[in-house]
């Protein structure tokens, strides 16, 4: 039973997902709270909200914020990305 039953159940499973796909995960929805939560291991939390959404905000401006998402762009050594976070950095101490 175990042999025939299987198999059928995920061949009708994975024909399901053609029929109702999974929702794609927002990346930029969780942007935000990522950010704060790797951010608080040196501040606190009302800065690394701040400077987070500065980031945000400046990274779609600029028009990276995809980019970013995506992975292709090297958050660690890009030198708009290194801009927008010093200039972020100065404005959420305030």
């Amino acid at each position: 039973y175990y042999l025939v039953h299987q198999p059928a159940m995920f061949a009708a499973l994975y024909g399901f997902t053609f029929v109702l796909p999974p929702t794609p995960i927002d990346k930029a929805a969780l942007f935000i709270p990522q950010c704060v939560a790797s951010c608080q291991s040196e501040r606190d939390k009302e800065f690394c909200e701040r400077f987070c959404i500065c980031v945000r905000e400046e990274l779609q401006n600029q028009s990276i914020f995809q980019r970013v998402l995506e992975g292709k762009t090297n958050v660690s050594s890009d030198p708009i990305v290194l801009d927008i976070t010093s200039i972020c950095t100065g404005t959420s101490q305030e």
